[in-house]
């Protein structure tokens, strides 16, 4: 029996030193969920993967080969350690750079809204046949040499659609400033 147990702690032993040893084979004594580590920063293996398809979506042509996502790393680290050195000298509590957020946070959030808007209206602007008909009325009333309607139906419908959706458009943004409480100092303007 002790030449059982013997061999049964041994065979566990061994079980035990090569699962440990295949869970702790990382040399950087860093935990597994994170990629790299930049002084107090640490990078996980979830951002870079997001940070990685991000990149992948502007270049097309990026494979990911380790060699890719070594480099792809380095260069996080180095945008890292840039970070660092300029609030290490306290680049990002200058009025400049609070200046360049602001502005780059309404021009971001005015993008996102059109194009939300954008979609919003793509998805209600439908085009009736009626209404290709009386478009290529009124254009055939100003150019006789217009080709037939079958053979530019599609490209008028596309005009018209565009031209509709412009007009709604116009039209919610004069809703935002007739809904709007909007004060101005004519007195200033005046000056």
């Amino acid at each position: 029996m002790s030449a059982l147990y013997k061999s049964v702690s041994l065979l566990i032993g061994f079980i035990l030193f090569f699962i440990g040893s295949g869970c702790s084979d990382n040399k950087s004594g860093l935990p597994p969920e994170t990629v790299a580590q930049i002084n107090e920063f640490s990078l996980s293996r979830e951002e870079f993967q997001k940070k990685l398809v991000k990149e992948l979506e502007y270049m097309e042509d990026f494979k990911t080969t380790p060699q890719a996502k070594r480099e792809f790393l380095q260069s996080l680290i180095e945008k890292e350690l840039f970070i660092q050195e300029a609030r290490r000298m306290g680049l990002d509590r200058r009025q400049a750079f609070v200046d360049a957020i602001e502005r780059y946070w309404e021009a971001t959030l005015i993008k996102l809204l059109m194009e939300t808007k954008s979609q919003e209206i793509r998805q209600v602007a439908s085009i009736s046949d009626q209404e290709i008909k009386t478009y290529y009325k009124k254009l055939k009333a100003e150019n006789m040499e217009l080709p037939p309607l079958d053979q530019i139906e599609e490209k008028l419908a596309g005009e018209l659609a565009e031209i509709k959706k412009t007009e709604m458009m116009d039209k919610w943004i004069k809703s935002l400033r007739q809904n709007a409480r909007i004060k101005i100092n004519d007195d200033f303007l005046n000056e």
